[in-house]
């Protein structure tokens, strides 16, 4: 079993850094951090115009055929839309090659990400569960150097 405190901690340092990162470029403005007030918000940053997940993977990203989040975060995304509809929602994997991402709309269900469940895992609650994952395939993912708001 991992050590949830250390993963918390790991997850933590890499939103912050990807935070940090993602100011200084200013690609969505100013984004402040969600989890002020609870370690398993569905979105690790946000604004008045967007909410962005950051998964760290210690993989390349090509090196499976999907780069995965957890389902949950589609469906809050779902709910969040439905109250604002200008709202965006993006997934950044920082991997060991690059940093990748990908524009979450309800039109690219069943066509840019399906789900699967992974079972008996260690989901960071302490206690192995089975979790609903999305996987988007590679082929629809930007490289984040590649990437052009204005033109997803």
């Amino acid at each position: 079993m991992r050590n949830i405190k250390q993963q918390v901690s790991y997850g933590k340092y890499w939103e912050n850094k990807c935070k940090e990162q993602l100011n200084q470029l200013n690609t969505f403005g100013q984004l402040d951090l969600t989890d002020s007030y609870n370690d398993f918000e569905n979105f690790d940053m946000f604004n008045d115009n967007y909410y962005i997940e950051h998964k760290q993977r210690k993989i390349t990203g090509t090196r499976y055929p999907t780069l995965v989040f957890d389902y949950v975060k589609w469906r809050r995304f779902l709910e969040l839309k439905k109250d604002n509809t200008s709202l965006r929602f993006f997934v950044i994997w920082t991997c060991t090659d690059d940093r990748y991402i990908w524009e979450m709309k309800e039109s690219k269900w069943n066509n840019e990400v399906y789900v699967n469940r992974w079972e008996q895992q260690d989901r960071g609650r302490g206690y192995l569960q089975d979790t609903d994952v999305c996987n988007v395939p590679v082929q629809y993912i930007t490289k984040f150097k590649d990437f052009n708001l204005e033109s997803v």
